[in-house]
C-alpha cells in the first residue's frame, strides 16, 4: 500500500507541474515574451528609449534617422524625439504629453502640444509585442504607416556615430 500511494502522490505533482506549465504559457502576455517578470510591466516601460531598429511597412529604415528616442517618465510625461539622418539639427521634431499603460498592453501616448506627427493626430497607441527591462518592441499606427520599433534603453548601443554622418 505504502507503494501505491507513493506512486500515486508522485503521479499527482506530475500532473500538477503539467496544469502549471500550461498555465503560465496561456497566460504569456506579448506575443514575443518574457514569460513572467518580477518588475512591473509600468516599471519596465518608465525608461530613456532609443529605437535600434525602425522599420515602416515591413522595410527596414533605421538608417535614414539619427535620433528616434522615447522618454517616458514616471510623472507620465513623455518626450518623443525624432532626427532625420543627414538634416540641419533644427530639423529636430520633439513631441510632448503624457502617456498611459493600458491593459499592461499597449501605450497610449497623449500629445498636449500642437505639434503632432501628423496634423490630425491626438494621440498613438503603441502595441507591445515585447517588454523587457532592456527591451522594448512596439508597433504603431501613424498616418496608415505600420511602424515597428526595437527599443533599447538610451546610451546602451552606438546610434548617432553609424547612421549621422553628415
Amino acid at each position: 500500500m505504502n507503494a501505491f500511494a507513493s506512486s500515486s502522490r508522485i503521479y499527482r505533482l506530475i500532473m500538477v507541474g503539467i496544469l502549471l506549465s500550461f498555465c503560465f504559457i496561456s497566460c504569456k502576455r506579448y506575443d514575443d515574451g518574457p514569460l513572467f517578470s518580477f518588475r512591473s510591466a509600468e516599471a519596465r516601460v518608465e525608461n530613456d528609449w532609443a529605437a535600434s531598429l525602425v522599420s515602416r511597412n515591413e522595410i527596414q529604415e533605421t538608417q535614414f534617422y539619427c535620433r528616434y528616442e522615447l522618454s517616458l517618465g514616471e510623472d507620465k510625461a513623455f518626450d518623443w524625439t525624432v532626427l532625420t539622418a543627414n538634416t540641419p539639427e533644427d530639423q529636430t521634431q520633439i513631441f510632448q504629453g503624457t502617456w498611459n499603460l493600458i491593459d499592461k498592453q499597449q501605450i497610449r501616448l497623449e500629445f498636449t502640444s500642437e505639434e503632432t506627427p501628423t496634423p490630425d493626430t491626438e494621440n498613438v497607441l503603441m502595441e507591445i509585442t515585447r517588454l523587457k527591462e532592456k527591451d522594448m518592441r512596439v508597433n504603431f499606427l501613424i498616418n496608415g504607416d505600420r511602424f515597428f520599433l526595437h527599443l533599447e534603453p538610451l546610451g546602451s548601443f552606438t546610434t548617432d556615430s553609424t547612421r549621422c554622418a553628415q
